[in-house]
């Protein structure tokens, strides 16, 4: 089963979509940087948008509430 990696940017229109999380993080990176907006850590990726770690974290970037990260299963042909 394949599953498709999705990042809503809320705000600004935007929706990035990859095969794996950890690309999917790279793009959101590269948008970031392309928008000279902060990037993420992967301390913020994992904790606030993944949640795979359940702990507290110092998140100054004002992004992460305007992020929505789902994990679908996919539909689409090779």
């Amino acid at each position: 089963m394949t599953y498709l990696h999705v990042a809503v940017i809320e705000g600004y229109e935007e929706c990035l979509v990859s095969h794996t999380s950890n690309k999917l993080y790279t793009q959101l990176l590269g948008w970031l940087s392309h928008q000279t907006l902060p990037a993420l850590t992967p301390e913020e990726w994992a904790a606030c948008i993944l949640a795979n770690e359940d702990k507290e974290i110092c998140a100054k970037n004002h992004l992460l509430g305007t992020i929505t990260y789902y994990k679908t299963e996919s539909h689409l042909e090779d």
